[in-house]
Parts: structure tokens; C-alpha cells; sequence
């Protein structure tokens, strides 16, 4: 597992472009100052599997923009409870499994949510039940 920014304690933005890095079993962003995160671009290379699991535990998040491939069998799973905004860039065609359901359960708070290229038709594939977005004003 890599974890990101463990020694940073006062950083508020941190993106994470496009990565090529071999053989990336899990990552985890986890940090109690962060407010906005943007992950980006994680592409599968012939014979490798660039990212298996993604983990966000970032309470005081206030803005996400998630664009990311994950391996077949991958999970996503996030605790951001005072989400103001996301965007969200998901490709039909990965199986999300559950992971895509305990995502939505962990991002619920949000109140505008962008959903970009596939994100609705994944949402309707492999949410089950579908996600209760309560504080959702803009979609």
C-alpha cells in the first residue's frame, strides 16, 4: 500500500495527476486538512494493473474531482464527511461490484455532484440499493 502525504499535516490541495507507477495495489489519501483533492488519470498498461484499491479518508474535504481507472475487481471506498462538491469521471465496462455503492455511502453528504462520461450508467449497473444523497441541491 502507498500513503500518500502522511507527512503533511497542514496541506489543504493535493492532486495527483497521471501515473504509470507498476504494480499499485492500493492507495490511501488520509489526512485531516486536506479540503480539496483531485486524483486523475490511472491507466492500465499491457500486463499490469495500475490501480487495485483507493482508499480517501479525509474528513475536512470540501471538493473532490475523482477521474481514475480502476483494475477489474478494484475498490473505491471514501469517508468525507463535509463534501461540498464532487466531480465524478467513471468508465462503463469496469465491474465496481459493491465498492461503487460503499463509495456513494461515503461521499452522501454532498451537496453538487458533477457526474461525468459513464458515472450514471455505472451508478444504475452496480449501485444496489441506489445511493441517498440527502443534502444533494445540484446535480
Amino acid at each position: 500500500m502507498i500513503q500518500l502525504i502522511p507527512s503533511c499535516p497542514v496541506l489543504q490541495d493535493f492532486v495527483i495527476g497521471v501515473c504509470y507507477w507498476d504494480m499499485i495495489r492500493k492507495i490511501s489519501i488520509s489526512s485531516r486538512s486536506l479540503k480539496r483533492l483531485t486524483v486523475g488519470n490511472f491507466y492500465e498498461k499491457i500486463g499490469y494493473l495500475l490501480l487495485y484499491d483507493t482508499v480517501v479518508d479525509c474528513p475536512s474535504l470540501g471538493y473532490l474531482n475523482y477521474d481514475a481507472y480502476l483494475a477489474q475487481g478494484g475498490s473505491l471506498t471514501a469517508k468525507l464527511d463535509s463534501l461540498a462538491e464532487a466531480s465524478i469521471k467513471l468508465v462503463v465496462g469496469r465491474v465496481y461490484d459493491s465498492s461503487l455503492t460503499e463509495f456513494f455511502h461515503g461521499i452522501s453528504n454532498v451537496r453538487s455532484l458533477s457526474l461525468l462520461r459513464d458515472a450514471a450508467e455505472a451508478i444504475y449497473l452496480y449501485c444496489c440499493p441506489l445511493p441517498v444523497l440527502g443534502n444533494l441541491t445540484r446535480l
